[in-house]
């Protein structure tokens, strides 16, 4: 089972909705992957994270480019014009 601080990771996801316009692509990539790894699926931010993604993803390199992948699948977050996004890449 995945343990997690519910608490800390809302104060988390609060925080980078905030400032989500100034991540570059790594910072969102490394974002949606720690949220993954816990199976922590938060829709406002992922959500956020896809129209972020989607204008920006001809700046993600191949790694940002599979871990983001990998995260809005491990959360089971549909995200078609995202993985289009990101796969046109």
């Amino acid at each position: 089972a995945h343990v997690y601080d519910e608490a800390f990771l809302a104060g988390v996801s609060r925080e980078a909705r905030l400032q989500l316009s100034e991540f570059d692509s790594r910072h969102v990539s490394n974002l949606v992957w720690s949220f993954a790894t816990v199976l922590r699926r938060d829709a406002p931010l992922f959500s956020q994270i896809e129209a972020v993604c989607s204008a920006r993803a001809v700046s993600f390199g191949p790694q940002e480019l599979a871990n983001t992948a990998w995260a809005f699948a491990a959360v089971g977050h549909d995200a078609p014009q995202l993985m289009e996004s990101l796969f046109a890449e």
